[in-house]
């Protein structure tokens, strides 16, 4: 009885560190949603943070789409939010209207306009998972190879748009601090350029769920160790 209680203690912590250090291990990017990682109230205070000339970014209250929308699709809302970032200072610098991925679904930019915020969010997320993600283009650097094709400058492709993407990301994510608080007083953008979607929260805040994992891993492990350094 006993030695079976060890047995599945040590498959359960086993079966945790895995879950733990498999996307640490792996090449690949966990671009899947995951509830918790990040959350409604998260997406609009870090789009609060971005502004140009004292206007902040027109999304602002679009955090209900990014996160229903990602958790629709399977798609880290924090990846979309990033691309945003890179392509347009957050629908600061768009060349269509609403549209602020440069998402060229209609030949260029002029003619790709979105009919509001929540409507590219909604063909960004879908295709970038379907068209993308379930394709093999599963990290960064893989989308960057597709997404972004010019300007080349000494060789490389979109220079800094992996590493400004990825260092975005991790900042909505809380892995990497947010260089920009969110300012006391902000002038907001024109009425007609901000989504009406509710900023409602719609999930309870907390870490990457691998560290659930891992934590588990961990306490079983020192406990099965100290049990046979006791036996001895």
């Amino acid at each position: 009885m006993k030695r079976n209680r060890e047995t599945g203690l040590l498959v359960l912590g086993a079966t945790a560190g895995a879950l733990f250090f498999a996307p640490l291990l792996s090449g690949d990017d966990d671009l899947n949603f995951h509830a918790g990682a990040v959350t409604v109230q998260d997406i609009d205070s870090f789009l609060g943070t971005k502004q140009y000339k004292g206007v902040i970014s027109p999304m602002v209250g679009t955090g209900s789409a990014f996160f229903n929308i990602g958790q629709t699709y399977n798609i880290d809302p924090a990846l979309v939010v990033a691309i945003s970032g890179i392509e347009t200072d957050f629908g600061l610098r768009t060349c269509t209207t609403d549209n602020a991925w440069n998402w060229f679904w209609q030949g260029p930019c002029p003619n790709s306009p979105f009919t509001s915020y929540s409507d590219g969010i909604e063909t960004v997320s879908k295709y970038l998972k379907l068209s993308y993600i379930n394709k093999g283009y599963n990290t960064i650097a893989l989308i960057q190879k597709r997404y972004c094709t010019a300007p080349v400058q000494n060789g490389v492709t979109c220079p800094g748009w992996i590493s400004t993407v990825t260092l975005f990301r991790d900042q909505l994510l809380g892995l990497s601090p947010n260089p920009n608080p969110p300012p006391t007083t902000a002038t907001s953008p024109p009425a007609s350029s901000v989504d009406s979607t509710t900023t409602s929260e719609t999930a309870s805040s907390g870490g990457k769920y691998w560290w659930i994992a891992g934590a588990g891993a961990l306490i079983a492990l020192g406990w099965l160790l100290g049990r046979k350094r006791r036996a001895r």
